[in-house]
């Protein structure tokens, strides 16, 4: 399973967006890679990249980092200064949106619960 960002809004999933490249952009251009309608998000907001871990092969540890933006970007509510590690479950707020970043395991928004009745 590969790590992605997971847009959401009161508890639904809006969009979902798979972290296949060496750097992913987010803003409000055409040309990002995850674009975000909003005009509290800059053009080019933040970048999310990922690093070959030093601990397993073929796997990477992602990080996000505000790209000078107006408005600023925060992981888990404090605002960014540098660079950032991404760990999974982290909430990551650019402008009026929320994501969740999924390091590949799951978060939890796909799974079902069936209730089977009571055999009395």
């Amino acid at each position: 399973m590969q790590a992605k960002l997971v847009l959401s809004h009161a508890g639904v999933i809006l969009q979902s967006y798979v972290l296949d490249k060496e750097s992913v952009i987010i803003g409000r251009r055409d040309n990002c890679d995850v674009i975000l309608d909003d005009p509290v998000v800059s053009s080019q907001h933040s970048r999310v990249f990922r690093i070959p871990s030093e601990y397993l092969d073929d796997h990477y540890d992602y990080y996000i980092e505000d790209l000078g933006s107006t408005n600023g970007t925060a992981v888990n509510g404090e605002k960014i200064r540098q660079p950032t590690q991404l760990k999974p479950g982290d909430n990551i707020k650019i402008g009026r949106h929320r994501m969740i970043f999924d390091g590949g395991e799951g978060i939890g928004h796909e799974e079902t619960a069936i209730l089977l009745p009571d055999d009395e």
